[in-house]
Parts: C-alpha cells; structure tokens; sequence
C-alpha cells in the first residue's frame, strides 16, 4: 500500500508540475521515443522509496540513468529555480558527469546514479531534508553524483603500491577520492557551457565547493570506523531533533553520502547479488592486476583464495550493518525500509559460505563500486 500510493503521487506531481508550467515540465533531459518515455516514468514512480530498481532504469533508458536521476532530484527539490541553474547548462553538465564514469564492473555511471537515488530517499521518505537547508540538499545531491567520477576501477591501496600518476599528484591521501572532486571542480571550471554554478556569487561557490570536498572525501572507506564512531556520539549528544544539529549539518551529510555509498545490500535480493558479483570482479581484476606487475595482492582481490560469500558476510556484518542501524537511530524510515532487507540479504550470504568454492569466480555477464575503495 506504502509503495503504490507513493507511485500515485509522485504523477500527481509530475502531472501538476507540467500544467502549472514551471521549470519541471520537462520530464527528461534528453529526447526519446513515447514508448521510451512511457516506460521511464512507470520506472519512476518508485523514486522515492526503497524498491527503486536502478538497473531496470538502466535498461530502459540506454545507460543515461544518472542523467534522468539527476535532472529528477535537482528539479523535484526545486533547486533549478532556486539557484537559477541554466537548463542547458544542466543538460550539456548531466550528460558530462555522465560519460567521465568509465565502464568499470562497479564503479560505473549506474553506481553513482544509485548512490543519489538512495541520497534522494534519505532526504525525502527518510526526512533527512528537515535537517538541510536548500544549499546544503544541493551540495550532497551533486557530491553523490560526481563522487566516483572518473574512477577507473583500482583502490587508493593499488595506486599507493603502484606509485600511479593520481597518487603522486595526490601524495597518497584519499587518491581517488581527490581524483573525484577535482574531476568535477576542473572540468566544469574549464568548459563554460557546463558550469551549472555561474549564476553564483563567490560567497555561495566557496560554501558550496567546500561542502562537495568533505562530502566526497568522506567516501574514502579508510575513515570509516572514524566516522561511524564519532557519529554516534553526535547522536547520544544531540538526539534526534533537526536545531539541535544546526552547527552539525556537514558531519550529517558526510555520513549520510558514506552510507549510501555502501548501502547496495541493503537492496533487493536480485540487485544485492548483482553489485556484490560486480564489486568482486573488480576487486579480482585488480588482483590479477598486481599479479602481473609484481606487486602485494590487496585484501579481497585474489580470484583464486577470496570466497564470496565470507567476503560478503564480514562487509555486511562489521561496516553496512552497523552503519545503518546508527542511521536507523536517527531516521525511523530505516528500519522500516532498509535493515529488513540488509538483515536477509546477510543471511543470504551467510548462506552461501559453505557452499562457495575457491575455483576462480567468472566475470559477470554484463559490466558496473566496490562496496569499499
């Protein structure tokens, strides 16, 4: 009942957006066919919740799912008329975001594209936004868009060993991390129909750009157990009420972004399986990888001694599980809608320790973050 009236009212929306005429009357940032379109818009309609299926998105719309995702969230938060974002600034920046994701098995276009779904969740069924204020719901939208952008598919710990060009420029610390958000600054700095932020005063672009740094920084999964820590105890001293975490916004957005970062098994059963399969042949790839060059095999990388399934359950049951029973502490919307999935889903695995092998793991059918970087 919960998810069918959300369809309905997610076209109501739409429906009253498009005769009312303002900034939101065009449903997609591109041409399709009726057809194309038909089908996009019933994908849609569970947007906001939980069941969202990205890669049924994926399908549907030819690989453009983080555009359509979006021109969405930036519209359906009324950001485009707030800041005054040009609509073909936003189109021609959309479809760039879009095609600096390389076709990597996990830390693809379609992962970003989740990431913000789930980001957009939080904000809107999870209540988040009451926390936020306008600038801040912009800051964390497009963090979660351009957070992997660029990624080429190898860990911080591979570039480090491998004495890349990204770790030198970036002496080690948070290389892809860095990498990311100096991708989006640069690029859009460097192309002026791209830049989505020109009608900024230097004040809003400084607060803003700050913002987007500590975001997408705090995705790099070595600060993790930091985070989670002090979190928490943001938690015990500020409880739940949105003033009294006025002064705090950043350190909740920061661990919001993480979370959704890792949160791909707290998804559906069939889509859980599909990131998990994914961010192991990426994992492996890079193990075959440091193999070839002579260099220490990361943790989790060795196609012929990591078993899924433990790999999977350890994942689940000392980072996502705890993470977002946390944020369950704070947003009630989790239990209800993530941990009963998360908990099955770590079963799942669990499930399969014993009945795993240690032959070499095949690729995947079709390619796609590692749930850890």
């Amino acid at each position: 009942i919960k998810v069918v009236t959300k369809s309905i009212m997610f076209a109501v929306r739409m429906k009253r957006a498009i005769k009312s005429g303002t900034d939101e009357r065009d449903f997609l940032p591109f041409k399709v066919t009726p057809e194309e379109e038909a089908a996009i818009r019933k994908n849609m309609e569970l947007v906001d919740t939980w069941q969202f299926d990205m890669w049924e998105l994926n399908k549907i719309c030819g690989g453009r799912e983080l555009q359509i995702l979006g021109w969405h969230v930036l519209h359906d938060w009324g950001l485009v008329k707030k800041f005054g974002l040009e609509t073909q600034a936003l189109k021609a920046w959309l479809a760039h975001v879009q095609s600096c994701y390389l076709p990597c098995q996990f830390h693809s276009a379609t992962h970003a594209a989740d990431v913000l779904q789930t980001t957009h969740y939080m904000l809107k069924t999870g209540k988040m936004s009451a926390y936020l204020s306008e600038m801040e719901i912009l800051a964390i939208l497009v963090a979660a868009m351009v957070h992997d952008m660029g990624h080429d598919g190898f860990t911080n710990n591979y570039h480090k060993n491998a004495v890349t060009s990204r770790a030198i420029v970036y002496n080690d610390q948070s290389i892809q991390e860095m990498y990311h958000v100096s991708t989006f600054f640069a690029t859009m700095k460097d192309t002026e129909n791209i830049n989505i932020l020109q009608s900024f005063s230097s004040k809003q672009f400084l607060e803003f750009r700050s913002m987007v740094i500590k975001l997408v920084l705090a995705t790099d999964m070595s600060q993790h157990f930091q985070e989670l820590k002090d979190f928490k105890a943001l938690i015990s001293e500020k409880g739940a009420s949105p003033e009294a975490w006025s002064d705090s916004t950043v350190h909740l957005m920061k661990f919001v972004l993480h979370s959704c970062d890792i949160s791909a098994q707290g998804k559906a059963r069939h889509l859980a399986i599909n990131w998990a399969e994914r961010c192991h042949e990426e994992f492996f790839n890079q193990g075959d990888k440091e193999k070839e060059m002579q260099l220490p095999v990361s943790p989790l990388c060795d196609r012929m001694t990591t078993d899924i399934g433990t790999s999977q359950d350890g994942f689940i049951s000392f980072i996502v599980l705890p993470t977002w029973t946390t944020l369950g502490d704070l947003f009630p919307a989790v239990h209800e809608d993530s941990l009963p999935q998360l908990k099955s889903n770590l079963e799942y695995w669990k499930s399969k320790i014993a009945v795993s092998t240690l032959e070499p793991t095949k690729t995947p059918a079709s390619p796609a973050k590692k749930d850890a970087k």
